[in-house]
């Protein structure tokens, strides 16, 4: 092993003079993580948080959700990875050490499979011939005894390099201390059946591969499928994450670096542009947004949209859509820190913070409320056995899969996601007070229609071609902020949540007979059954169309939160995911999925997006006649005006001041962003002249708020910030 020091130095120095793409080796030492990710390392979905066990102590560490089958960790190319092989040896005992330093949840404890898991690339050719080059995995089984919420220090030897070579060492007794937990297991096909002895064959399989170091993938924490489909699977937080040896200094990984300079934020057509003069000698940068004010990155509501690398252009495209076009223009807020070549991010953004109104943002499309003759008009067709959209009108709005407004799912990549003419789809999703209903109606273009056998299970036909639904029963505006989905809402981050803020997930798809096919409605995630009398479905020359009635009440799983759904005069915004798989070979093996898309804009969403609710989009379903007030000019108008609060951005007391151009009755109201009253500060006759009222805002969350003045005919609305 050599000498580290002037080592460490040199990898600084490529990190701030090379393009933060994959690492072309990792060589023979490599921090990952000590208070930050090394820029080197071009994707990761580690949240850097403050010390579970020492909150106030400064330390930073990474933080891993749990969950019902999760992969997390530090992540290269996926298809051709980073060169690793400097790190093992062909025998025991010539392979570096992975260091690393564990804190886990208690919640892990008992539960099958709760490992470091390292794999490699993969080509995601979909072949299951013996052709395709799988995802080979390296496991170290975390012991039991270590998910006890308290810190341990740990060094583990590397395995060589082969399967034969360690379980030569194994059967020997050479294995060191800790060394013993590591296996490799083998992969999962693209079918879905496991290839290797972890799944029950050997290395004599044709589909066998032996690891390849020189194509490494992925290092992180994995949780395995939980003892019970609903367990909580608690988070895993590493520090001092590096491969090396006793001689090894990662003293160097914890200076921060100097604080971002002035940003600027400007609207450019549909999206928000953030630029930037670069700063010297910083690796990268975060860009953060957030509806309020931005004093602190850490605060809740501040999302980070953006990790650029120090070369690349300093600039970044925010594409925000409207979650309701009676939100009107919505004001959004800007930060940029700067990170060191190790990731230590400078937090400071007292002169980095800029905000926009944007006129030009897109509206998503939403759930709309159907009438009661349109809820039963659908409740006829599903029993006419007839697939159509003629009850939810030509002006319903319609969620569009295409190559503008998806992301790749899990298994799929940019690369190897499927152009619109092999997997695209419209959606129309509505639903009835009344009846306490849901209903979608879906046009997929599907260039080779694979629905799943006869027989094969509901929870299976993720592997067929299916189209699939996820939505948390809950307005999440008291909980994330509404339009910023910033993080989960329960206590057991990547588990769907039951109780409170109870969240549902529907596939559907085809079952496939000899000679025709039946629908199948299958709901996860509460009863793991089949509803097969709620949707009806056929081929067409494109693909095929389904019409869905989904009770609401009917997939409430025992404890769950009643939630009503809006009235006609209310919105509530609510998460919600929407994907598509598909499966182009009958002949592949079961089950054929080769790729799946998801419907969404949003950067962070990835293969675990079916149980992070963090990585879905937020839709308003809104009544017929709900609306969200919006913000009108409030100049004067035949000597009626209103006034810009003062102090504005304001804590505390604010006075705001308006004219009467005749005597008359004047009311003041003030409303959250989402259109909701919060207070009438002012009711009653007033005469001609300037006047002005006060209103307390410490009890007010920070955030952008509207007040009016309605005088006879003169409507006048405004905007004033809350800050903390």
């Amino acid at each position: 092993m050599r000498t580290a020091t002037l080592r460490w130095s040199a990898l600084l120095l490529v990190a701030l003079a090379a393009p933060a793409v994959a690492a072309q080796s990792l060589g023979d030492e490599f921090i990952l993580f000590v208070d930050g990710t090394n820029v080197l390392i071009p994707e990761t979905d580690a949240e850097t948080v403050n010390d579970p066990a020492a909150p106030t102590s400064g330390d930073r560490v990474a933080k891993f959700n749990g969950g019902n089958w999760v992969s997390s960790g530090w992540f290269w190319s996926r298809t051709d990875g980073v060169d690793a092989t400097a790190s093992v040896g062909a025998t025991y005992g010539q392979s570096d050490t992975l260091y690393f330093s564990l804190y886990s949840s208690t919640a892990n404890a008992g539960q099958p499979g709760v490992a470091i898991l390292i794999s490699d690339a993969t080509d995601d050719s979909g072949a299951n011939d013996g052709t395709a080059d799988l995802e080979f995995r390296l496991l170290w089984t975390i012991p039991d005894e270590l998910h006890n919420e308290q810190w341990h220090d740990l060094a583990i030897p590397l395995p060589p390099a082969t399967y034969d070579a360690l379980e030569a060492a194994r059967t020997n007794g050479e294995l060191m201390d800790g060394a013993e937990n590591w296996s490799y297991p083998g992969a999962w096909s693209v079918g879905g059946f496991g290839v290797g002895p972890g799944f029950g064959t050997d290395t004599s399989d044709p589909l066998w591969e032996e690891f390849d170091w020189a194509n490494l993938y992925k290092i992180g924490p994995f949780w395995d499928n939980s003892t019970d489909n609903g367990a909580v699977q608690g988070p895993i937080y590493l520090d001092n994450v590096y491969i090396g040896g006793p001689s090894t200094s990662i003293s160097s990984a914890s200076e921060a670096p100097t604080a971002m300079g002035p940003i600027t934020v400007a609207a450019d057509g549909p999206v928000n542009a953030v630029t930037w003069a670069t700063v010297d000698g910083v690796g990268g940068y975060k860009v953060y947004t957030s509806l309020s004010p931005i004093i602190d990155v850490e605060a809740e509501g501040v999302v980070e949209i953006a990790r650029v690398a120090f070369d690349n252009d300093a600039r970044v495209e925010h594409r925000y859509e409207l979650p309701h076009p009676a939100l009107g223009s919505r004001e959004l807020y800007y930060a940029v820190t700067t990170l060191s070549g190790f990731g230590v991010e400078n937090k400071d953004v007292t002169a980095s913070t800029g905000s926009v109104s944007n006129e030009n943002l897109a509206v998503k499309p939403y759930i709309l409320e159907l009438t009661n003759d349109a809820a039963d008009a659908i409740f006829a067709a599903i029993s006419a056995g007839t697939v159509t959209d003629d009850p939810f009108g030509s002006d319903h709005p319609v969620f569009v899969f295409d190559s503008s407004h998806r992301s790749p799912g899990d298994g799929t990549t940019e690369e190897t996601a499927p152009e619109d003419a092999d997997l695209s789809a419209t959606a129309k999703i509505g639903y009835n007070p009344e009846y306490n209903e849901m209903y979608i109606y879906a046009e997929v273009t599907d260039d080779q229609v694979v629905f799943a056998p006869s027989g094969e299970t509901g929870a299976n036909t993720w592997g067929y071609d299916s189209f699939e639904i996820s939505f948390g029963n809950y307005d999440v505006r008291d909980v994330v902020g509404g339009g910023l989905l910033t993080g989960t809402v329960d206590d057991s981050p990547g588990t769907l949540s039951r109780g409170e803020f109870p969240e549902y997930g529907l596939r559907i798809t085809g079952i496939q007979n000899e000679t025709s096919f039946r629908s199948s409605t299958w709901v996860g995630f509460s009863l793991d059954e089949d509803l097969t009398s709620s949707t009806v479905l056929e081929t067409t020359d494109t693909g095929y169309r389904f019409l869905t009635l989904i009770p609401l009440e009917s997939i409430q799983a025992e404890g769950d939160a009643y939630n009503d759904v809006p009235e006609t005069t209310e919105i509530d915004y609510i998460p919600l995911s929407l994907s598509l798989n598909d499966a182009d070979d009958a002949g592949a093996g079961p089950p054929p999925r080769e790729s799946q898309i998801v419907w969404s804009i949003r950067p962070n969403v990835d293969g675990q997006w079916w149980n992070r609710e963090d990585q879905w989009e937020v839709v308003a379903i809104a009544g017929l006649q709900g609306t969200s007030v919006a913000v009108e000019d409030g100049a004067e108008a035949d000597g009626f005006a209103l006034a810009q609060s003062a102090p504005n951005p304001t804590y505390g007391s604010v006075e705001i001041a308006f004219s009467m151009g005749a005597p008359g009755r004047a009311t003041v109201e003030v409303f959250n962003a989402l259109g909701q009253r919060i207070a009438t500060i002012a009711d009653g006759e007033y005469a001609s002249g300037d006047h002005a009222v006060s209103f307390d805002t410490s009890s007010l969350a920070a955030g952008v708020y509207v007040y009016r003045l309605s005088a006879g005919t003169y409507v006048g609305t405004r905007r004033m910030t809350v800050v903390r």
